[in-house]
C-alpha cells in the first residue's frame, strides 16, 4: 500500500510565545516517519509600537500593541513591521528551545521548516493561504484557538487537531478525497487510498458536529490583546525599558 510522505503544520500566534508542545507531541502522536515533514507556522498580526511617551521617574517608555496592517489609521508602520518580523524570524530559526527540537526532528530523520508570516489583513485568512500553499495533510492548531477553528474547518480538507492544556483534541480526520490517488505501476486507473494518519479515535458525527460549533462566543486566536486597564482606540500598553 502507498503511503505519502505526510505534511504537518502547526499553527502558532507569533505575537505569543512559541509553544512547543505540539511540535514534540506529533512527532509519535502522528507517527512522523523519515521524510515527512513539520512546519512551524507563526502568524503575526500585531507588534509592540513604541512611543515617544515616557513615565516620568520611572525611566521607561510607553508603548502599544498594534496591527500589522500598515494601511490602518491604528496599524504600525511598515519599518516597525520588517523590524519584527526580522526578530521573530531569528527567534523561530534560533531559539535555544527551537534548536533542541531540530535535534530530534533531524535524528527521526523528519524535516522540520520554521516560517513566520505577516497577517496584512485577517491571520486566519493568512493562516489558512499559508496552509493552502504548504499543501499541509494535517494541521495542529495553538489551543487559543476557539472561534477559528470553524473557519479552519469549512476551508480545509485536510486533518485539523487543536491543543488542549492536557491534550490533543481532534476536530476532524482528514477528509477521505485527500488521500485518494492514481498508483503509477503499468494499470492506469487503478486507485490506492492512502494510510490515514494514525490519531485519537473519531467520534461520531454528532459529537464532531458539536465540537465545531462549541464556544463560539470565545475570543479568536488572533485577538488583539489588552490589558485590565481601559485604553483610548482598543491598543494594549506596554513598557519599554
Amino acid at each position: 500500500m502507498l503511503k505519502a510522505a505526510q505534511r504537518v503544520v502547526v499553527i502558532q500566534d507569533a505575537s505569543r510565545e512559541i509553544s512547543l508542545s505540539a511540535i514534540k507531541w506529533a512527532l509519535d502522536g502522528l507517527s512522523l516517519k523519515p521524510g515527512d515533514e513539520l512546519t512551524l507556522l507563526g502568524v503575526l498580526h500585531q507588534v509592540n509600537n513604541p512611543s515617544t511617551f515616557s513615565i516620568p521617574g520611572a525611566g521607561k517608555r510607553m508603548g502599544y500593541k498594534s496591527k500589522v496592517d500598515s494601511t490602518s489609521m491604528l496599524g504600525a508602520s511598515e519599518k516597525i513591521i520588517s523590524e519584527e518580523l526580522t526578530r521573530k524570524e531569528q527567534e523561530y530559526q534560533n531559539s535555544t528551545e527551537i534548536l533542541q527540537i531540530t535535534k530530534l526532528y533531524d535524528a527521526r530523520k523528519v524535516i522540520f521548516h520554521k516560517r513566520v508570516v505577516v497577517a496584512a489583513s485577517s491571520p486566519k485568512v493568512a493562516a489558512v493561504e499559508a496552509v493552502k500553499e504548504l499543501e499541509a495533510t494535517w494541521i495542529i492548531l495553538d489551543r487559543q484557538v476557539k472561534r477559528d477553528k470553524k473557519y479552519f474547518l469549512e476551508r480545509l480538507s485536510c486533518g485539523i487537531s487543536r491543543m488542549k492544556r492536557n491534550n490533543i483534541e481532534l476536530l476532524r480526520e482528514p477528509k477521505p478525497t485527500q488521500y485518494d490517488n492514481l498508483i503509477s505501476d503499468g494499470r492506469q486507473g487503478k486507485a490506492a487510498k492512502y494510510e490515514m494518519l494514525p490519531g485519537p479515535k473519531r467520534g461520531t458525527e454528532t459529537e464532531i458536529k458539536k465540537t465545531t460549533q462549541e464556544n463560539l462566543e470565545d475570543d479568536d486566536l488572533f485577538s488583539l490583546e489588552l490589558s485590565p486597564m481601559s485604553k483610548p482606540f482598543g491598543m494594549s500598553f506596554v513598557s519599554y525599558e
